[in-house]
């Protein structure tokens, strides 16, 4: 029930204006009674809805008519009433919105408006009344319009789309291909229209399925010379599932073509049953899907697919890392969508580890100072973003200067729009110096800790910028942050020494409680600062952790160690990094283990390299989304498996987020409704194999499944 709390707002702005004009006392006046007014719509909407569960238990009473007849209100009204209550049964959802139309001093016309809406347009409305815009009826009505234009204005592109692809298609072919193709759609149109009147012909069962069958034959070796049209046109040398692929990258045509195609398939095979249930939720697919090929409509795929779409990169970003080390930074920067130009690395063993990692990224030693400025030189006014996997800091003293001076020399001469360098501390003596190259130098702090790194060491950063101010660049800020433990990140790996078999039972038993006791221990503890270079400050407080950071170790530890002072192995450092586990670095090298302490963690390099990329390009990403998802994916592709990152077009801000997951929230209900009814054991699965509708029902519960997916990131997913 909405309170009285939660309706009321500061008036004391209004109040404060009581002296600025004569009329100011009334104003205020009415300002409150139309909050009251507000106040009373929800207590009368919570009212309504207690009536609504009392009349449940009597079907024969319809809730409107008996507002109308019995209580007085006008039958716009009790609709009003009806249809707000249906929207928003939830407690909390209906105080969200008592807040947005108090805030906005929303009127009774204004919420009959709303409730008569579309979901979208409620949520833009509500959006805007929220903010404290003030929206009237005609308000409403204004917005609807809008968005009915928009979808005109987009079924206008999308046929110009859809005559494009075929334009392209025929091309190669011929005009001829494409006439058939649709000329074969409509034919199969109306195949399917005598198919749907013979099946609700009044006739005896044999007869209906007699003509069905004879109907269904013809209809499939149509649908095998509609696909051979297609082909034609669309088929890809690597063959079917890649032109698939292809089309679905081509938007909502290519999308709907290749729905179709799939459509197409399933009639070839007579793919569908003649009974009414089945037949009729499956006809309404095919029969889109061929209206489509025949050019009487522009999409054949769900509307909550077509919704909105999104904001594309039309460039690819580009990257080059003058100091690779482990990889971290450069795997975070691909993951906020860069692409890598090159990347140097300081040691052969280096060099194979990230060659092994990304076999087609162009790996270049940078121990050789001539072929490493012949090599940049090449990279000149190409770049996007340039840095330095690891800090300046990693060196010791004449190699930190020397480090220093390699990234001036690499900045001098590629000239990239944006560079970032992590020092241990901010130097203003160095921003000067990248100032005096042309660019506009800041100095950031980034807190990992709120990335879900278990680090309590603060990364300093130094950001220039060329050719733009550095005003309004900022360090992406999630809410609430996503803070780990060292307990947490590590626990499991601690516990992984190998046993030779011939030990004591029970002291594989005392070492496996004893692990579990130090990571439930230090499950919400920041790991200190890791030693980079000479320094090592922090060598106390990792002794009260019960490691020893002195040095760094080749294997877990033993029941041994675990219970005096253990050391971190290269895999324990990656966790504490935030370095997938499917990323190889080499276990054997105490330089490469350093190299991994001293690394920048590389969901930080993403989210950084998500601001420069929004900085560079103008899209928006959505940075909750971004950094709780994995870094790493396992994709399948020509035959090969790699692990990277997913696609970036899936972080970016969907400006119909809201009711692609109100959609998804529907589609998981009718998931649900499908298991209560029809639970599917191992028995059922047994028989399953042996039916011939097998094929049919795992189709469609694919299709429902990729529908889900599909809603919940709001975005075109090849499968």
């Amino acid at each position: 029930m909405a309170s009285r709390e939660d309706l009321e707002m500061d008036e004391e702005q209004d109040v404060s204006e009581q002296d600025a004009a004569p009329l100011s006392r009334r104003k205020v006046a009415l300002l409150k009674l139309r909050r009251l007014q507000t106040e009373h719509f929800f207590k009368v909407a919570d009212e309504v809805s207690v009536l609504a569960q009392e009349i449940e238990r009597d079907p024969e009473i319809n809730l409107g008519t008996w507002l109308h007849r019995e209580a007085g209100f006008a039958l716009a009204e009790a609709k009003t009433y009806v249809l707000f209550n249906e929207q928003y049964s939830g407690a909390e959802e209906r105080r969200e919105v008592a807040k947005k139309l108090k805030r906005g001093r929303a009127s009774h016309a204004t919420v009959h408006a709303l409730v008569r809406c579309s979901l979208q347009v409620r949520l833009e409305c509500l959006s805007l009344l929220g903010r404290g815009l003030h929206i009237d009826a005609r308000g409403v009505e204004r917005i609807r319009r809008k968005t009915l234009d928009a979808k005109r204005s987009a079924e206008v592109t999308a046929r110009k789309r859809r005559r494009e692809l075929l334009q392209q298609a025929e091309a190669k072919v011929g005009r001829a291909a494409g006439k058939s193709l649709q000329g074969g759609a409509a034919e199969l149109l109306s195949l399917l229209d005598q198919i749907g009147v013979e099946n609700s012909a009044d006739d005896n069962a044999a007869t209906v399925g007699a003509r069905s069958t004879a109907l269904i034959e013809v209809l499939s070796k149509k649908a095998r010379d509609v696909i051979a049209t297609m082909e034609r046109l669309f088929l890809q040398p690597k063959g079917y599932r890649h032109s698939i692929y292809r089309l679905w990258e081509q938007g909502t045509a290519g999308q709907s073509m290749a729905n179709s195609w799939r459509r197409l398939h399933e009639l070839s095979h007579g793919d569908f049953s003649l009974d009414n249930r089945s037949f009729n939720d499956r006809f309404e697919g095919v029969r889109a899907c061929m209206e489509f090929l025949a050019g009487k409509r522009w999409s054949a795929i769900s509307p909550f697919y077509e919704n909105g779409e999104l904001p594309k990169i039309e460039t690819v970003p580009t990257f080059v890392d003058i100091d690779v080390g482990c990889g971290g930074t450069a795997l975070g920067l691909q993951a906020a969508g860069f692409k890598a130009l090159a990347v140097f690395a300081g040691r052969d063993e280096t060099a194979k580890s990230i060659q092994e990692n990304r076999p087609f990224w162009k790996v270049f030693p940078h121990n050789l100072s001539n072929e490493f400025k012949q090599e940049l030189e090449g990279l000149k006014n190409s770049v996007d973003l340039l840095t330095s996997g690891l800090p300046w800091d990693h060196y010791r003293n004449v190699m930190r200067t020397n480090a220093l001076s390699r990234a001036k020399s690499a900045v001098e001469i590629v000239s990239p729009k944006v560079f970032v360098f992590e020092a241990l501390s901010v130097a203003k003596n160095e921003a000067k110096e990248f100032e005096a190259l042309g660019y506009d130098v800041k100095w950031h702090s980034v807190d990992v800790s709120n990335y879900g790194i278990a680090q309590s060491k603060t990364r300093h950063v130094l950001v220039g910028i060329r050719d733009k101010s550095i005003e309004g660049f900022s360090v992406p800020t999630v809410s609430p942050p996503r803070r780990k433990g060292l307990g947490q990140v590590i626990g499991r790996l601690v516990g992984r020494h190998k046993w030779d078999g011939t030990e004591d039972p029970a002291v594989r038993t005392d070492f496996q409680k004893a692990v579990e006791t130090w990571a439930a221990t230090w499950a919400d503890e920041l790991a200190p600062e890791l030693p980079v270079g000479a320094r090592n400050k922090k060598k106390d407080q990792w002794s009260r952790l019960g490691v020893d950071i002195e040095d760094f170790a080749n294997l877990p530890p033993t029941p041994q160690q675990l219970g005096k002072l253990f050391k971190l192995d290269s895999e324990m450092l990656k966790a504490i990094h935030g370095i997938p586990r499917q990323w190889k670095v080499q276990r054997a090298q105490m330089e490469t283990v350093r190299e991994i302490a001293s690394s920048f963690p590389p969901t930080a390099a993403k989210m950084l390299g998500l601001a420069i990329h929004s900085k560079l390009t103008g899209v928006q990403f959505d940075y909750e989304r971004a950094v709780d998802a994995p870094l790493l994916y396992l994709r399948r592709s020509a035959g090969s498996v790699e692990y990277l990152p997913e696609w970036i077009s899936t972080i970016i801000i969907d400006p119909n987020r809201a009711f692609r997951d109100r959609e998804r929230a529907l589609v998981h209900a009718r998931l649900g409704d499908v298991w209560s009814w029809h639970p599917i054991t191992a028995d059922t699965v047994g028989r399953m194999n042996h039916s011939p509708r097998t094929s049919i029902l795992r189709r469609n519960l694919r299709d429902l499944i990729l529908a889900v997916d599909y809603v919940g990131s709001g975005q075109t997913k090849a499968q």
